[in-house]
């Protein structure tokens, strides 16, 4: 495992009859999991996966060396992923003389771009093992060491390292057999500088694996630099059939199948090579949005998913979007190929988008972390319908309820409702439409959930009808607290002059919103907030002797 930005990165392996899976898993540090991949080794390939040493890469991804193959004749294994876990290549490899046991231990980056893996070698005598790859996995070089006669097995390099002066030491362990007899024995080397052999410096497509339709044509590009100055020859080959000598190949994919095309680039002494794994499918993701993979979020957000096809003709796969919530269950909410999600609670999901068609499927899986000060709220239906008089109760659960630097504002249909905390009871005797709003700071955010609750006009009396036909109404501003404008709604039960205005939390006037004579009957104004600072501002209705006031929010 590796400790990186905002958690711990693990690798390790799965494997399952005949399919070799090797997986990484991104946790935060409190053991949530941001990312999960599994990938499968099983190109052409048989027996066992094991991962044996992790680094994190000059690319802000990382790197996982290990073996691939049976007991009694494995391969060396590495495998690059970017910072979400995705999969950009990987390659196993022969070692010198072709022996039957091969087993890395240990992984270093060098020169901000290549690979060194050290191991072991095992056959009837004692061997090391050192192999240097680029930055897409071409083999570099390779190297054996027989430690001699007076060494027998097992032998190993377990650690390598860079030293001050860029070479390479590498440390192990070994059976030697002095005067007193075979003895265990620790082991260390030091690698002179390498000749180097060419070096890609660009290639395309980026992507090294990748997939197409039936006879789709893809055009693959290698350049290289030979670090001594040397002249280049190309070698394209597809599936052991060898192709051009060009810097470019334009290759047709025309049948059902997975197809290995190499590159290989020589000066005449050293040979480098780089490997597209290319899948020609009858249908296939070919883009999905959004393209990262693994973010976070401020509650409440609305994010549009959408994943792209391409596909034969005739071939129209169906879709099936799984959200997988914080309490880890499943739920079906959607199955279309576009998707608009709100992520509304705090917590870790994962979303993932399928498509499948007769017995193909692919998905992509996206890691979203939704943040907030708040983690629940009851009722948590927020539109709500009530009969006059009725009382509920209404009640916030804050993401950490503990801590000290906690504070609430509640407002019933604007107004301070007192100094309180979690959870406030209120009753509603008008007809129409009310508010609560639970504001809730916690000294770096704020979080605000709002209750839009409508008393139902068919179940008021008679009483409640003449009481409300005969007063000055101010009824509950639209919304609040709200961050642009707002709309206020006022009732006349006659004909009078009036005066709408607007305070700020120290009572100095900022707006006259309505000043003059006006009909009985229902009217309407709107508090413009762009030009005016965040914070509490006094709504005051003033006619004749009756004064009618409410508090708004304005938020930004």
């Amino acid at each position: 495992m590796r400790e990186t930005e905002g958690g711990i990165v693990l690798a390790g392996n799965n494997n399952r009859w005949e399919t070799l899976h090797c997986w990484f898993l991104k946790i935060d540090f409190d053991g949530e999991v941001i990312w999960n991949h599994s990938y499968n080794m099983t190109f052409n390939r048989s027996g066992q996966v094991r991962g044996m040493d992790l680094v994190s890469t000059s690319n802000g991804g990382f790197a996982v060396s290990g073996t691939i193959g049976s007991q009694g004749n494995s391969k060396y294994l590495l495998l690059n992923i970017d910072a979400e876990g995705e999969l950009q290549w990987w390659e196993s490899y022969v070692m010198p003389g072709n022996r039957t046991r091969n087993i890395p231990h240990s992984l270093v980056q060098v020169d901000e771009s290549d690979f060194v893996i050290v191991g072991e070698l095992n056959a009837n005598d004692s061997y090391l093992g050192v192999l240097r790859v680029n930055q897409v996995g071409a083999t570099r070089w390779s190297s054996e060491y027989n430690l001699g006669e007076s060494f027998r097995r097992p032998s190993f390099f377990t650690t390598v390292v860079i030293s001050p002066d860029n070479s390479l030491i590498a440390s192990g362990a070994t059976n030697y057999r002095g005067e007193d007899g075979w003895s265990n024995d620790g082991l260390i080397v030091k690698l002179e500088h390498e000749y180097l052999e060419p070096q890609f410096i660009h290639w395309a497509p980026e992507d090294t694996i990748f997939s197409v339709l039936p006879g789709d044509e893809v055009e693959f590009i290698a350049r290289a630099i030979d670090q001594q100055g040397d002249e280049l020859t190309n070698l394209w080959i597809i599936d052991d059939d060898t192709l051009g000598s060009d810097t470019t190949e334009i290759i047709a994919f025309d049948e059902l199948g997975e197809y290995l095309v190499s590159c290989e680039v020589s000066d005449g002494e050293f040979t480098t090579e780089i490997r597209w794994h290319v899948t020609a499918e009858e249908w296939y993701i070919d883009s999905y949005s959004p393209d990262s993979l693994a973010w976070t979020v401020r509650r409440p957000y609305e994010a549009d998913f959408s994943l792209g096809i391409r596909a034969l003709e005739d071939i129209e796969p169906r879709f099936r979007w799984i959200l997988t919530n914080r309490e880890h269950q499943q739920i079906d909410v959607g199955n279309e190929a576009d998707l608009t999600y709100t992520f509304d609670i705090q917590g870790e999901y994962s979303l993932e988008g399928r498509a499948f068609f007769e017995d193909t499927e692919h998905s992509v899986i996206w890691q979203v972390a939704v943040n907030s000060v708040l983690y629940w709220w009851r009722p948590h239906e927020r539109q709500l319908e009530v009969e006059p008089r009725e009382e509920i109760e209404f009640t916030v659960i804050p993401f950490n309820p503990d801590s000290d630097s906690l504070d609430y504002l509640w407002l019933v249909d604007g107004e301070d409702d007192g100094d309180v905390e979690e959870g406030i009871f209120a009753r509603f005797n008008d007809v129409g439409e009310h508010s609560v709003t639970a504001i809730v700071h916690d000294g770096a955010e704020v979080d605000t959930v709002i209750w839009t609750i409508t008393v139902n006009p068919n179940t008021v009396d008679e009483d409640q009808t003449s009481l409300l036909s005969t007063e000055v109404t101010l009824y509950p501003a639209a919304p609040n607290p709200f961050n642009s404008t707002t709309s206020i709604r006022y009732f006349l039960p006659r004909s009078a002059d009036v005066r709408l205005t607007t305070y700020d939390s120290a009572g100095r006037l900022v707006q006259r919103l309505s000043e003059g004579f006006a009909t009985s009957g229902e009217h309407r104004a709107t508090i413009q907030g762009a030009d005016l600072p965040a914070g509490v501002y006094l709504l005051r209705l003033e006619t004749g002797e009756v004064v009618r006031s409410m508090k708004v929010v304005l938020l930004k």
